[in-house]
């Protein structure tokens, strides 16, 4: 008899949706909405790490071209050893690269941003002899000769990745080998 008087009145049992129908699609959606927060969370770290790179090789390039100017530039070499170089400008004036720690300083300015941290610098000299054949120097040693170009290598790191360079640098005319005398 109810059957017959919901039927009348237009009124069925299956209107609206179950309980387990309603869980079903949370369930579904909350799996969607997870997968595409983890494509943009990945997304995210991708680009975060990218960045991070982006800059460790922008800021070791500008470092390694600053010196190799400073070098090229220079009218004198005052003193070099494996991590120290002391250069006389044509003003007069000197320029001091340095690696301490693991830091690198220009006249005792911190070339670094503070999430990078030196792993090594290295400077080498080559000077020709007289058969006209380029021969590295050791370091900080007076030969005699005349300095040709200057090799760099830096290598930072910014606790993640490490990237190194070196750079070589002929210098403007060759400088004399033996270190000049300070006043």
């Amino acid at each position: 008899m109810r059957s017959i008087l919901n039927n009348s009145v237009g009124y069925t049992d299956e209107k609206g949706f179950s309980l387990v129908e309603m869980l079903v699609v949370i369930a579904i959606t909350g799996v969607i909405a997870w997968l595409t927060f983890s494509i943009y969370l990945f997304g995210q770290r991708y680009f975060i790490n990218w960045n991070k790179k982006l800059n460790l090789q922008n800021e070791l390039h500008v470092i390694i071209q600053g010196l190799a100017e400073d070098i090229y530039r220079a009218e004198h070499i005052v003193a070099f050893e494996e991590n120290k170089l002391v250069l006389q400008m044509g003003d007069q004036s000197e320029r001091v690269c340095q690696a301490q720690d693991d830091t690198l300083f220009r006249n005792k300015r911190n070339l670094l941003s503070d999430d990078l941290s030196l792993v090594a610098f290295r400077v080498a000299a080559h000077h020709k002899k007289s058969s006209g054949a380029s021969k590295p120097t050791g370091m900080g040693r007076a030969e005699a000769g005349k300095i040709d170009l200057f090799e760099l290598m830096l290598s930072l790191t910014n606790r993640r990745d490490t990237l190194s360079t070196t750079r070589v640098v002929h210098l403007r005319k060759p400088s004399n080998w033996n270190s000049l005398k300070r006043k």
